[in-house]
Order: structure tokens, then sequence, then C-alpha cells
């Protein structure tokens, strides 16, 4: 079911990331004062709460310290201490800065991201990488598009489109998720990055938000994530299945969109690459 406010939601999704990422960036070259995760979160989720088309859409957040979501002029609510799943149909997810190490250190692997869920399905996101300027966003009912340079011109993301040869198969892996969420299991995760090192040119390690955004651009084929939050994937997820992107479990199982802790997931670019790559990890975990 296609949300009935598409263009003007993933708009707002946009100008939230980009304007947050923007002072990001601007604040790591000490050309703005420093920047926490919080205050980043605070401006992120303060754009968002003036789109009237979110109404009261709860708000889950990567960030808890945030004393100014009880503001009455703020609509969304942070969940926190919540069950999981949430058994909610529709919900909001932000990430202010996904890639911190990175960011930290001088690194261009970092992005901000927000996500809409509606009827329990990603629906709408916005993915921005503020190093690379690149920014993406869509959703159900409306294109995925994708601006450069940080221009306001759009192009269509066409996911058939690749900037490698085919043959030079690219796997992304979040290798921090794997190492330390209690999901992957580390003897797990070690026989699966063994697995997809066999049935790939290169592996690729990037960020949850910064992976997924990379196999819209063709940069990868695949990204690999081995346990990590809502927040770190929603929007991405939103984009890539508006661009007819596929995305399943180890074990094809139905995705919780409503989880806080998702599980190990398989985001390509063609169902036949996430099949193979199923395939592989399945074999070695056997």
């Amino acid at each position: 079911m296609h949300y009935p406010f598409g263009k003007q939601l993933a708009g707002r999704l946009a100008v939230a990331v980009r304007m947050t990422g923007t002072m990001l960036k601007l604040s790591r070259r000490g050309e703005m004062p420093p920047m926490t995760d919080s205050e980043a979160q605070l401006m992120l989720t303060g754009i968002l709460a003036e789109t009237e088309c979110l109404g009261s859409m709860p708000l889950l957040a990567e960030e808890e310290d945030n004393a100014f979501l009880e503001r009455r002029d703020l609509r969304l609510n942070l969940l926190s201490h919540a069950k999981d799943p949430l058994e909610l149909d529709n919900l909001a997810s932000v990430d202010p800065l996904d890639g911190s190490f990175s960011y930290e250190t001088g690194g261009d692997q970092y992005a901000v991201s927000a996500g809409i869920m509606v009827n329990r399905l990603p629906t709408a996101g916005a993915v921005y990488l503020p190093e690379k300027a690149v920014l993406i966003y869509g959703g159900a009912g409306v294109k995925a598009l994708v601006a450069r340079d940080d221009s306001f011109g759009t192009e269509d993301l066409h996911l058939a489109q690749s900037t490698r040869e085919t043959k030079k198969r690219v796997i992304g892996v979040d290798m921090n998720s794997g190492l330390l969420c209690p999901a992957a299991g580390q003897a797990n995760y070690l026989d699966a990055i063994g697995a997809l090192a066999k049935i790939s040119h290169y592996l690729h390690s990037s960020p949850s938000a910064c992976g997924i955004a990379e196999v819209m651009l063709g940069i990868t084929d695949a990204y690999v994530s081995f346990g990590v939050r809502n927040w770190d994937i929603l929007g991405g997820s939103a984009l890539l299945l508006s661009a007819n992107g596929h995305i399943q479990t180890f074990g094809n199982e139905e995705i919780r969109w409503d989880a806080i802790r998702m599980p190990p997931l398989i985001f390509a670019r063609t169902e036949q690459t996430g099949a193979m790559i199923r395939w592989a990890i399945q074999n070695a975990l056997k």
C-alpha cells in the first residue's frame, strides 16, 4: 500500500538528512562548532517534526539522551526500552550518524539516514553521504532519485547500471556488526565471511547506510549485515526496494520491519545475486 503523501514525505526526509549531514561535515572541518551525535539527532528529528504528514508517528532513534523530544511541539515520540518487535504498524526511524568511527578519524564512510515504515513495510527513505556529496531519496510510489555534488538536480536510480565489469563481483560487509552483535555469533560470522570471499572479487567494508547506498550506486553488487538496528537500515531498505532491489535473511524468512534488532540481512541489486549469497552462507553455516 502506497503512503498517500509519498512525494512530500520523501522530499522532507531528503531535506532533513542533507541539512544534518552538511552540518556534520562543516563541524568536522572546523567551519562550525563541534556537533555531537545527539545534537545531530536533534536537528534531524526537529526538521521531521515539522512534517504534517508524519502526524504522531512514533520515532525510533539511536541516541536515547534526547530530552528535547519531550517538547510539546515535537509530535514524534522516542521509543526507548521498548519491547522488540515493537508491534507497530507505522514508524519513523533515524540515524543521525552511521559510521561514527570513520567520521571521528577523518574517513569518508559515514552517512545520515531516515526511513519510514507504513503498514509494517519500508515506505520512504533518504540517505546522505556528506563527503561524497550524494543524496539518495524516494520510496513506495516515488522513483528512487539521486542528487550528486550537492546540487538540486536529480537523476533516476537504475540498479541495472553498474560502474564495474559484471564479472568482478564486489560484496560490501559490515565488519563491525558481525564481530560485536550476538545475533551473528563470531564463529558463524567468520565462516560466512570466508564464504563471501570465495564468491566475490573482493570484499568491501562499510557501515550499514553507506553499504546499502553503495549497492544502489553500483559500487557494489550486494551488502551483507550481520545483525544491526532498525535505524541503521530502514531508510536504505525503503530506497533499495523502491528501485526493485532485493532484501532477504540468510534463511529467507519473513522480515519484521518493526523490530529494533534486525536479523542478518542480504541487500542485493538482483534476486540472482541475493540467492547466490544466501546459498553460499547457508552452506558455510551447516
